[in-house]
Order: C-alpha cells, then structure tokens, then sequence
C-alpha cells in the first residue's frame, strides 16, 4: 500500500495539470491522512476508498481511481436516476417499480449516503456526485463503503410508492451487473410530425459506425426537411471530443471558435502522449508559423485555433453536397448530471458560440475542467489511476466560469415523469416552434 500510494502521489505531482505550483493544502491533509491509515492493514477494497478520498480533494472528476473490472463487483438490482427529484428507479426490477422513489437505504436517507459519497467520490459539482453515486451505489464495495449491507449481503430498503404509500423491500446482492434491454450505442430517432431528428450516442467515439450514422442521420434531416435538431447528451461520460466537432461541420453557415486547452507538461505526457511533446508541439508551430515553445517549458496553451485545425485535419472530409443549413433550423441538446467531460465541451461550444439551446439539466463538469486524462496501472493492486494533464477553456473566456452549463430551458426527469413514461426534454423540444 506504501508503495502503491506513492506511485499515486509522485504522478499526481508531476503530472497532474493543477500541481505545478504543489498540491492544495487540503490534499496534503488527504495525503497524511491516508499514510496514517495504511499503517495499519487494509483490504484492497478499503485501500481503493483510501486513494479516493485522497484524489478527491484536487475538484476534479477525471483524476480518479478506478477498478479494472468493475463489472464483476455484485450488484443490487437497484437501477437509479439522481437529481433535484430525489433518487428515483427508471426500470421495473423484480420488487421495484419504474417511477418508485428510494428514501432509506439500510438505516440511512438520501442526505446521509450523498454526506458519504461526497468523501470517496471525485466530483466537481453536486450534479455529477449524484449521477456517479446513482451508478456507483448499487455495487457491493460501495454498499459496503456506505455500511448498509448485513452478512449475508443483503439491505433494507424503503420507497415511496406510486400511490404516495411507503413500503420496505429487502434487496440481496447478485453476481455481476444486471443486464437490461438497451438501444445501440449510437443511433438516431425522426418525429416528422414535430418536424424533429433526435440523434444519441451514449459515448464520444468517432469511428466508421460513428461517422455512418452521423452521415445518415443529416441525410434524413435534409431529404425529410425537418426543422429541429436534438442531440442527447444524457449521462454521455465522454471521449473523443472530435465526434462534437464533426457534428457542428455538417452545419455549412456555421463559423465557430473552439475550446482553448493548457496542457501540464511531464515525462509521463512525453512518454504516454508524445505528439503533446514540447519538440513534437514545436514542429507544429513552425510549420503554422508560430514562435516555438521554450526547451524548459513546464506548460503551454493551445489556442483555439489550433486546437480546431488539430481536431479537423482528423475528421472523415463531409461532402459539400451533405451539408445542411441551421439557419432553417433549431439545434438543441439534451443535458444532465451526467453529461461530462466531452459532453460538457459539446455544450459548451454550442452555448458559447450562441449555436443553439441547452435542454434538461446542469452538466457534470464546471465550464472551465480538466481533462485530457493519461492512465496508469497502480502497482500491487487491481486498480488504475485516471490523471488529468489539460485544462479546457471555454470560447467566450470573457463570461468567466461556473460549476456547471445551465440549461436555458431547465426540464428535469421527474417521479412523474417516470412514472407515466414520458421524457419532460424531448416533449419541450417538440412543442417548440
């Protein structure tokens, strides 16, 4: 554990875009603290909340510890949603109903497990803590972590039910994660007498599935002349921000600025990510005319420019002839909690480059964040650490920053909404002119 902290420490130091100046004061207490600990014997798992409560005093929810295969940790058959709403199941499960409302879990409410959550739970804001804890908690590490399951892995807990009533359900762990019917991962749905194409994706990966049915769905956007656009951005964790970039080309009366990114130069950037390199970056530079980077750089900024010229040289070239025009159109996309890390720049190049309006709820990064992760194997044990080693900066610099993008049209998921199966968001979206 000594060794396995330490390795964490040191790349944190030297890697991580926020510790060029030293780690905050509150997180050398999380360090000493977690050396205190570790002097005694711990379990892995322990060991793995011990690292956690560490790494998440640095505010930012990419640097994290993770397990390798979290998919084999028991579950309870406890599907949530988390928001303003409360913690509310979106599924009928054997004992639960789609819509009831979880109020105690083994003896605590949902203040005392958000009060818990919040110590081992890197978050930025109390949108993506409760959207992580909704996914997180079901797993039998965190139950543990929470103190709710008895030996036999077992928990009491209560809803509220759909008539108003109360009642208590016993739940007991099963083996892995329960399988539920779920879309493709990427596709798209037309609601031509609503004039609207919905296009989802539950992950930033811009490969030939991505590109195909992007391509397809801006084909039927055209070829049906429909006049709204809706992008569903729900609980995306993010990747390749390209995909956001390839979207907005299809739009051809479209003129955008990029995020700006400062990146934390390191040995681990260098040997992980060698084009970042300062010599690597540098060839870029001269050959755009730029002045090069000192040899002794500890940091340097991408402007937006670069950064979209970087982004665009990727992308599969968009025929002229399938372009379409927004200014016909209304682009809109659907946020929550849980829309993070490449999901907040989508929404915020289309927030800040006044493209089109934000729909649902608050995303799960601040404005500004941290990003572009590197990974590494933590020694001894089964885990991995995410690090942050860029900064992402808005395109308007000039509104400043915030916990999170604001919807301009804030249409939470509700009880009732659940409840009756219907979707607050879209249903906004199809009634707009």
């Amino acid at each position: 554990m000594s060794e396995a902290l330490t390795f964490v420490e040191n790349t944190v130091r030297s890697a991580h875009v926020g510790s060029r100046s030293g780690l905050p004061a509150r997180t050398e207490r999380a360090l000493r603290n977690a050396r205190e600990r570790i002097a005694a014997p711990q379990s892995h798992e322990a060991f793995y909340f011990i690292l956690n409560g560490f790494l998440r005093t640095l505010d930012d929810a990419h640097t994290v510890v993770r397990l390798h295969a979290p998919e084999a940790c028991d579950h309870l058959d406890l599907p949530l949603y988390w928001n303003d709403d409360g913690l509310l199941l979106t599924a009928k499960t054997a004992a639960l109903e789609r819509g009831d409302k979880l109020v105690r879990i083994g003896g605590l409410d949902e203040a005392d497990v958000l009060e818990k959550l919040r110590t081992v739970v890197p978050a930025e804001n109390e949108y993506y803590l409760r959207s992580r804890g909704a996914a997180l908690m079901p797993r039998a590490d965190y139950l543990r972590y929470l103190g709710v399951l008895d030996e036999d892995g077992g928990t009491e807990i209560e809803v509220v039910s759909h008539d108003g009533s109360r009642r208590s359900v016993s739940l007991h762990l099963e083996r892995g994660r329960p399988d539920r019917e779920v879309r493709g991962w990427v596709g798209y749905e037309l609601y031509p007498a609503d004039s609207l194409g919905l296009f989802w994706f539950d992950r930033f990966e811009y490969d030939a599935e991505m590109a195909e049915t992007m391509a397809a769905f801006f084909s039927e956007v055209a070829n049906r002349h429909l006049t709204k656009i809706a992008v569903d951005l729900r609980g995306n964790p993010g990747g390749d921000s390209s995909v956001a970039f390839a979207f907005l080309e299809y739009f051809a009366d479209v003129e955008y600025r990029s995020f700006s990114v400062e990146i934390r130069v390191s040995a681990e950037l260098e040997h992980k990510v060698p084009h970042f390199s300062v010599d690597a970056m540098n060839q870029v530079l001269r050959q755009s005319r730029l002045d090069p980077l000192p040899a002794d750089t500890s940091h340097y900024r991408l402007d937006a420019d670069l950064v979209k010229q970087f982004v665009l040289a990727r992308l599969t070239p968009i025929p002229a002839g399938s372009k379409i025009e927004l200014a016909d159109r209304r682009l809109f996309l659907i946020t929550d909690g849980g829309t993070f890390s490449s999901g907040n720049l989508f929404a915020t190049l289309v927030k800040d480059n006044e493209l089109g309006a934000i729909v649902g709820e608050p995303t799960g990064n601040r404005v500004n964040f941290n990003g572009s992760e590197l990974r590494f194997d933590v020694p001894h044990t089964d885990m991995y650490l995410n690090l942050s080693t860029a900064k992402m900066i808005r395109p308007a610099t000039g509104r400043g920053d915030s916990g999170a993008i604001q919807p301009d049209y804030k249409t939470p998921l509700t009880r009732d909404a659940l409840i009756s199966n219907v979707d607050p968001a879209l249903e906004l979206i199809k009634r707009a002119p």
